[in-house]
């Protein structure tokens, strides 16, 4: 421990926190076991965060903004919908694969106190709601959008817990659920214009 307080930002504190989480698991990620990582004392956290939930709803902040923003990444200028929509699910398993423990973290959260204001969740799923809006029409995109969520996550997190054990290609498998439900959307989107 430095003679001199050791002056720490919030980034620091939550990349520092996430690293532990990564390598430990969250039971390894204490106050005391952080501010002992960062050289200062565990009193100096709470004039940032008030405990260790605070600092998870951060954490789980940040990764659904990441999320949010490889899918944003994914979706290249002027593409069709359908490219746009395509992209944006493919990049989601990517994101839920390359970072599982913290993926995992954020969406099986253990306490209400770590999950953020759902209007957050709102506001990031926006640009994706937007996408399926083109395909379907703005008064199905909402659940259309719900449908895509589920299927992702529930993709992503069979994959992470090792549940496809019967061969074949991952790949392959998403590529076709993925591609089955837009088929859906659009063949359903274009019943109700025949409706019309």
């Amino acid at each position: 421990m430095s003679p001199y307080p050791v002056k720490v930002t919030v980034p620091a504190i939550v990349d520092r926190a996430r690293e532990m989480i990564v390598q430990e698991g969250y039971d390894g990620l204490t106050l005391a076991r952080l501010a002992a990582a960062l050289g200062i004392r565990a009193p100096s956290l709470y004039n940032h965060f008030r405990d260790k939930s605070e600092l998870v709803r951060e954490i789980n902040r940040m990764t659904y903004v990441a999320l949010t923003a490889a899918m944003m990444d994914a979706r290249i200028p002027d593409a069709e919908p359908v490219e746009a929509f395509l992209n944006m699910m493919r990049a989601y398993r990517g994101f839920a694969s390359r970072n599982a423990v913290l993926y995992r973290l954020a969406f099986v959260s253990m306490s209400d106190g770590e999950l953020f204001d759902r209007e957050v969740y709102a506001a990031l799923a926006q640009p994706m709601q937007e996408v399926v809006a083109q395909l379907c029409g703005e008064e199905r995109a909402l659940p259309v959008l719900r449908g895509a969520w589920a299927l992702a996550h529930g993709f992503a997190m069979l994959e992470m817990s090792a549940q496809f054990n019967r061969g074949g290609s991952l790949d392959e498998a998403y590529e076709a659920a993925i591609a089955t439900y837009l088929t859906g959307i659009i063949s359903r989107a274009n019943d109700d214009l025949l409706r019309l």
